[in-house]
């Protein structure tokens, strides 16, 4: 791994990289203009190659803007990322282009030679990357060794770890799954609660102590929930395990927030949305 360096620019490897990229596709690209009915996608409708590249165009685009947006507003502040594009993929600005837009504006310009121009930009990324995560490790210490365990670092898709299917006393074992939604609701309601401290008591880095002491709290109550599996979403929960005082406050900042999720996270938004379709059964904690 590369030495980290002292300090990092908001861009990052970024420049460089799309260098790289755009020279080494150029093999990939020319063949469309110089032998475009050579390079067309062969027994496949058009229509069907079409529609794929809308549909990944339309998933690559939003993912790539909603993580530009998070690290234009969270790096001046010094925010370790792990919410919203950034609980899909480690870099999921890279990623984006790599997975959905490349492949998607290939497909639209009919050029199978081209579906190969990823391979040589993933390959440069994880060399040219190493700067960034090296940096990273340096800056968050344990907290980016932990994101970086439990998330892949190009491609968008949660990383499922393998479990003994039975516990000891024979129930099915289903902590990882319990973990995962559990740390999702976590960084949901602390997402919501930064946005309320922002602005409505204009914090910048760091949450006021009223707002940091409300996070806390609410990471308690999560951690102690009795629906384990089956656990919804707080504001959906039939037990009430929060202090009165305190439920309140959180129902302040959700109604404060709740309009403003949408576009600040919007992959976190809609993840808490399914969440909040799931029923629950109480269960005892063992």
């Amino acid at each position: 791994m590369d030495a980290p360096e002292n300090t990092m620019t908001q861009t990052g490897v970024g420049p460089r990289w799309v260098l790289v990229s755009l020279l080494s596709c150029i093999p990939f690209m020319a063949p469309r203009l110089l032998w475009p009915e050579a390079v067309k996608i062969p027994f496949v409708p058009r229509a069907v190659v079409v529609s794929i590249s809308v549909v990944l165009l339309a998933i690559g685009i939003p993912l790539c803007l909603a993580a530009v947006m998070r690290l234009a507003r969270g790096f001046p502040r010094g925010e370790l990322f792990t919410s919203g594009a950034y609980a899909l993929c480690r870099h999921p600005i890279y990623g984006s282009w790599i997975v959905f837009i490349v492949p998607g504006l290939v497909l639209f310009a009919d050029n199978w030679v081209g579906l190969l121009a990823p391979i040589p930009m993933y390959v440069a990324l994880r060399l040219m990357v190493r700067t960034e995560e090296a940096w990273l490790e340096s800056t968050f210490g344990d907290a980016y060794r932990d994101y970086r365990a439990r998330v892949r670092p190009v491609l968008p898709i949660p990383r499922f770890r393998r479990t003994p299917s039975r516990m000891t006393d024979g129930t099915c074992s289903m902590a990882v799954t319990s973990e995962r939604r559990a740390r999702r609701e976590m960084e949901t309601v602390g997402a919501m609660i930064a946005i309320y401290c922002r602005g409505n008591h204009g914090a910048e880095r760091e949450l006021c102590a009223d707002c940091l002491a409300l996070r806390k709290y609410t990471q308690q109550r999560v951690e102690h929930c009795p629906l384990l599996t089956d656990k919804p979403t707080c504001v959906n929960c039939p037990v009430h395990c929060y202090k009165p005082a305190m439920r309140e406050q959180v129902r302040t900042a959700m109604r404060y927030s709740g309009p403003r999720m949408v576009w600040r996270h919007p992959v976190l938004s809609l993840f808490h949305l399914f969440d909040g379709r799931r029923k629950a059964r109480i269960r005892p904690r063992p």
